[in-house]
């Protein structure tokens, strides 16, 4: 009856983790969503690979 119980117990801990997880996931997911600077530096940064622009371009050879 013991080891029923425990087990029982784990079980219902564990889905309580769970959806404590998924509930922060989609609070994130929210937050970066409506986060308008985020898509901001996205344009810019396309904008600017676009144009040929690699890492170190504007450095000269030692």
């Amino acid at each position: 009856m013991r080891n029923c119980f425990l087990s029982v117990l784990f079980l219902f801990v564990l889905l309580s983790c769970q959806n404590a997880d998924e509930k922060m996931k989609a609070e994130l997911s929210h937050k970066l969503i409506e986060n308008k600077s985020i898509a901001y530096k996205k344009e810019k940064a396309i904008e600017i690979i676009k144009t040929g622009f690699n890492a170190g371009d504007s450095y000269q050879e030692v």
